[in-house]
């Protein structure tokens, strides 16, 4: 077939049977398949002469015939075979630089009979001659004339292992009576996700076999903020070791900082054409030391990083022109000017003036990202990086963009609309559409045909759940329990309004968390908020309250939510089985007063919150509606316990501390008087102060120092 110059391979198990191996080949320059005679020579989609090549006719026959399409194994909704069998006949073959090529298929005198189907040419899987004859095995063999192949080939890699589901049930026996146990909730079916491993697969691991291999060695070069690298220990490890070993481990980039600060030679290079010249040793202290010997099959990859993560991007922009750099200092000076961050740097370098920046990122993301990752990354670009031509951006990598679409449609502009509409929608999202942005809107309403705006695996979904929901405790359970019958039940449960009440380390964040998994692994949309951006963090796909109903900053009290009734954002609050609040504490009523008037409106109905169910988390202990100004009794009347939604809503107590350890109980107690207003505290004459008393012994003077040691204090970080 040629010399080749890379390759990479994957081996997948399937439950029927053997493994089989998924291949890539590069050939060299001289060998490449560039023209139709080249698949011809070494790729055939046709039945050999049965006299002249008997041996292959028959093994054609035996191994490379597709079908037939009777089963569901290869059949789509619409009853086609996945893969477009039977194919067209045509007496040449044509090249396609952008895809696989059309195959040369002619038509047959007489038809080949096997068994009681008759077949000719457009049902053989193309197949190279030698390879086949050599192994007498199913060996498809295409000529790929693009780089789109490799990333598809690595799924294989990280998708996982198959899985099988079984019921577990407990079994008692008394005589001849049987009785099955029910789990604990009876609204809840419990699975168990396992592993599904067939006898093969497991004689070739037993056996260390390689489960994928490469030719060419990725370098994997860090991109890290300052102090940001990630640090490894064992969990009986004391904090000072810690901050003493991560100190004088270097990763890949501050050990690129020490080579140039010792070496010379070293500073003609950039962090990525460093480790085609030096060699990263994995050491005590890890450092780069000089190559001994030319090794050309080796390729350099900083981690990607996506824009919406400001200065880490930035930073990677720089370290992709910028040789030599000692110190952080370094890659963020420019012309002898030390700029305080790293965008800063990027806009004197020149990075920001036009949209350079974009269309380099696209084109590195295009050859590693699947389509609808691209798609979700552009329409994020769109949003936040103020990208001056993005119909320019668009009509570049629009083919990328719509991949998927045009290998199921097999139509290029159906397959963009597709795309439009996808991207349309996720900006819907966030108040903005195509328009916005110069983009065409889809021609044709397609956003009930293309994915969910959630990204998520439901199996996956489903296994963190099943996982999950045995460490509940008895008070979480309860209200676990509570939840889902209001959701299964729909609307003939008359509790639909849930406030639940736990002082922090309760596990409210858990229990959350484990409601929404469970939620998504059952295909139910959900809407999960919060007040501030740091708890919002900690919920699964959670928002901030303001842009998740479109509520002015500032919020005044005759302020209206923005939200358009036929809008995208309303469709979403319309089909969303929940929509949660956490924090509620810090929540003005005037804002949970709107929520509940834009819910109504756009659920077309006078109930309160529009029917749907909706939960409450927070500890009115902790922080109050901030209101300019405002006394004790302005500050209380603010809080959602003074709306009328208030009445409303069943109350749920979450009392155990699970966050606590034993050790500690002291302190939490104290805390816990303090949100009590309990005798520890004393209120001064002016009647709006207050004094609390701290024991003596649980004051430290110096903070960092008691909780880090004073490693971290006399360490020199530059």
């Amino acid at each position: 077939m040629g010399v080749y110059v890379a390759y990479v391979y994957v081996i997948e198990f399937q439950k029927r049977g053997l493994p089989h191996a998924h291949m890539l080949i590069w050939l060299e320059e001289s060998d490449k398949i560039l023209d139709p005679a080249a698949i011809d020579r070494l790729i055939s989609a046709e039945f050999p002469d049965p006299i002249a090549h008997a041996n292959l006719h028959e093994l054609v026959k035996v191994h490379m015939l597709h079908g037939p399409c009777t089963s569901a194994r290869c059949l789509d909704e619409e009853g086609h075979c996945s893969k477009q069998f039977p194919k067209s006949l045509r007496e040449d073959t044509l090249y396609n630089p952008s895809g696989y090529p059309l195959y040369k298929r002619r038509p047959i005198e007489t038809p080949i009979h096997i068994g009681r189907r008759t077949v000719d040419n457009s049902w053989v899987v193309p197949y190279n001659a030698y390879l086949l004859e050599k192994y007498e095995a199913h060996i498809n063999v295409e000529a790929c004339s693009s780089m789109k192949s490799v990333k598809y080939l690595l799924k294989y890699i990280y998708k996982g292992f198959d899985r099988a589901q079984i019921v577990v049930r407990t079994v008692e026996e008394d005589g001849q009576t049987t009785t099955i146990q029910e789990p604990m909730y009876n609204e809840i079916q419990m699975f168990l996700d396992v592993r599904y491993v067939s006898a093969p697969e497991a004689m070739w691991r037993i056996y260390t076999f390689e489960m994928h291999d490469m030719s060419h060695a990725i370098i994997k070069l860090f991109v890290h903020l300052p102090n940001m690298q990630q640090v490894y220990f064992n969990t009986n490890s004391t904090i000072p070791d810690v901050v003493e070993r991560a100190a004088t481990q270097h990763t890949t980039l501050t050990g690129w900082f020490a080579l140039n600060t010792q070496d010379e030679e070293a500073r003609q290079y950039t962090y990525v054409q460093i480790a085609y010249n030096y060699v990263w040793k994995i050491t005590q202290t890890r450092i780069w030391v000089e190559r001994q010997r030319h090794f050309n099959r080796i390729i350099p990859r900083l981690y990607f990083v996506h824009p919406r993560e400001g200065e880490r991007f930035y930073l990677r922009q720089r370290l992709l022109h910028k040789t030599g750099c000692r110190s952080f200092e370094d890659i963020s000076t420019v012309h002898g000017r030390t700029y305080e961050t790293f965008r800063d740097a990027a806009i004197a370098m020149n990075l920001l003036t036009d949209d350079s920046i974009w269309f380099t990122m696209l084109q590195e993301a295009i050859h590693v990202q699947l389509p609808r990752a691209l798609r979700r990354m552009f329409s994020q670009m769109l949003l936040f990086c103020e990208i001056e031509n993005p119909l320019a951006l668009w009509e570049q990598f629009k083919y990328h963009l719509s991949e998927d679409y045009i290998r199921r449609l097999n139509d290029n502009d159906l397959a963009y609309n597709y795309a439009l509409a996808y991207i349309n929608r996720y900006l819907a999202l966030q108040g903005k559409s195509n328009r916005d942005f110069q983009l065409l809107l889809p021609t044709e309403p397609v956003e009930h045909l293309i994915e969910d705006e959630y990204d998520y695996d439901q199996s996956e979904e489903q296994e963190i759940a099943n996982r999950n929901i045995p460490l509940l405790n008895q008070e979480q359970r309860r209200i676990f329990t509570d939840i889902l019958l209001a959701v299964n039940e729909n609307e003939r449960v008359s509790h639909r309004l849930f406030f639940i009440k736990g002082i922090g380390g309760a596990g409210k964040t858990f229990l959350l968390n484990t409601l929404l998994t469970y939620l998504l692994g059952n295909n139910h949309r959900y809407i999960a908020i919060c007040y501030t951006g740091i708890p919002a963090s900690l919920l699964k796909n959670g928002q901030t309250i303001h842009p998740a109903f479109m509520l002015p900053v500032p919020f005044l009290e005759n302020s209206t939510s923005r939200i358009r009734n036929q809008s995208a954002i309303a469709d979403n609050i319309r089909y969303s089985k929940i929509i949660v609040i956490d924090e509620i504490s810090m929540v003005h009523k005037s804002i949970f007063n709107e929520i509940g008037r834009k819910i109504r409106e756009i659920m077309n109905n006078d109930i309160p919150l529009g029917g749907k169910i909706i939960i409450i988390l927070g500890d009115f202990r902790q922080c109050a509606p901030i209101v300019p100004l405002a006394g004790k009794n302005e500050t209380i009347s603010a809080s959602v316990k003074c709306s009328q939604l208030w009445q409303h809503f069943v109350k749920y107590d979450l009392l155990t501390n699970v966050r606590a350890l034993p050790q500690q109980n002291e302190f939490k107690d104290w805390l816990m008087t303090i949100g009590n207003n309990s005798e520890i505290l004393r209120h001064l004459e002016n009647g709006r102060d207050t004094i609390v008393k701290v024991p003596n012994h649980i004051i430290v003077e110096n903070v960092t120092e008691s909780i880090y040691g004073s490693n971290l204090i006399e360490h020199d970080f530059r």
